[in-house]
């Protein structure tokens, strides 16, 4: 394994698995939040909105948090990512 990183070989590869979980909420980012270019001119406004999309991405990211864990509890598989 080749890494320009001063990480123990078992730490980049415990850092690479976690990428679909980032790769996931920018899809949720686009697709679900549909996040576009916005031009704003103030700086307040560009951080006020991003805020907004945090929040709401953090909402979303609760949604489906809590989804599983009901999901788990009553033993009901998911269609999307069966069990192996």
């Amino acid at each position: 394994m080749i890494s320009n990183t001063t990480l123990e070989a078992c730490e980049v590869l415990k850092k690479y698995k976690s990428q679909p979980f980032l790769e996931k909420r920018m899809y949720t980012k686009k697709t679900v939040l549909e996040v576009a270019p916005v031009f704003l001119k103030k700086g307040k406004r560009i951080e006020a909105m991003m805020f907004l999309y945090f929040v709401a991405l953090m909402i979303v990211s609760l949604i489906e948090r809590k989804i599983r864990m009901n999901m788990a509890k009553a033993n009901i598989e998911n269609p999307f990512c069966p069990r192996r």
